[in-house]
């Protein structure tokens, strides 16, 4: 059994992640008025929760190893092939989807430059590649695969980004 952080330093680790993303994201969303601040304290707590549910607990133990190399999913679609029989495997498909969807909702809303479609989606996909990666750099310097790094769940956020940026379109057409 793999030794992981203790329950009351991921607590810890868990609320600094979500600190760190609202101090981030209320440097990034200053300027605008009072709305847009709280829309980029709401957007960095989301990413803080994201980065935290998706890195922890990161494990004890530090043996640098590219074992993690040989877990890395690179084909599109056989994770998600081999996932889709079962209501755990539908369970885990929608978190991948719903877990950063609220992304595609805020960003666009904080930063005037992430309005258009395209480029709220390079964002998602960004946010999800550096997941992924941070993802394998632990296991690489761990030496213990703790987290699945794979391509579907990059095309699972990109996804749940796309979801949440249709949402906030489907808003903005209703209410003007």
């Amino acid at each position: 059994m793999i030794p992981f952080v203790a329950a009351d330093q991921q607590e810890l680790a868990f609320v600094a992640a979500i600190a760190a993303g609202i101090a981030t994201a209320v440097l990034l969303g200053r300027g605008g008025g009072w709305q847009r601040l709280v829309l980029a304290a709401l957007a960095g707590a989301h990413l803080g929760v994201v980065a935290a549910v998706m890195l922890l607990p990161l494990p004890q133990q530090f043996a640098p190893s590219l074992a993690a190399l040989g877990e890395v999913g690179l084909v599109p679609g056989a994770t998600i092939e081999l996932l889709r029989e079962g209501l755990q495997a539908w369970r885990q498909l929608g978190a991948g989807v719903l877990l950063i969807a609220p992304a595609g909702l805020l960003l666009p809303q904080v930063r005037t430059d992430l309005r258009p479609f395209g480029r709220t989606l390079a964002a998602g996909l960004a946010l999800a590649l550096g997941i992924e990666l941070l993802q394998l750099l632990v296991g690489l310097v761990t030496g213990v695969v703790y987290r699945a790094v794979d391509v579907d769940h990059v095309l699972l956020n990109v996804l749940g980004v796309a979801l949440g940026r249709g949402v906030l379109a489907l808003w903005h057409a209703v209410t003007r």
